[in-house]
């Protein structure tokens, strides 16, 4: 009888543990969105625009995203932008880019402007980019953002 007791005992703490660590997702994962969220209405209020190009798409077990490079003060940078199923840039094009200036590594604080894709008759971007994006409100682009 002893053995089943402590059997059931073990049961309810290997439960209680699953329930916890589901508990601590469920907190979690709103939290790291809220910061997600705070940091990409940063990047947008104090950015500068320029042009990124989609290099490839990757497919992994984690995750799947997108990487692209831009370039700002004659320095080329590479980050990923990890899309919602609404906004899929394609591979080789151009898109507009928010970039976080004050920021020491360009490469994680950049946004890729997925929906916006640069007009060919736009060559290249100033070395320290735009302060408005050319041909693009900022209320579309708070838009776009409101879903990144």
């Amino acid at each position: 009888m002893e053995m089943v007791w402590e059997f059931i005992v073990k049961k309810k703490q290997g439960f209680g543990v699953i329930i916890l660590v589901i508990l601590f997702f469920f907190v979690m994962i709103p939290a790291f969105n809220k910061s997600i969220k705070k940091r990409n209405l940063e990047i947008f209020s104090k950015g500068i625009y320029g042009i990124a190009q989609v290099t490839e798409y990757r497919s992994e077990t984690r995750s799947s995203h997108y990487r692209y490079r831009f370039t700002y003060k004659g320095k080329t940078y590479r980050a990923r932008y990890y899309y919602n199923r609404n906004h899929n840039p394609e591979v080789g094009k151009r898109y507009f880019v928010i970039i976080a200036p004050e920021r020491k590594w360009f490469a994680n604080n950049s946004l890729l402007l997925a929906d916006f894709p640069v007009p060919d008759s736009i060559k290249e971007a100033p070395p320290e980019g735009w302060k408005e994006c050319p041909g693009v409100s900022r209320e579309q682009i708070r838009e776009f953002l409101d879903h990144y």
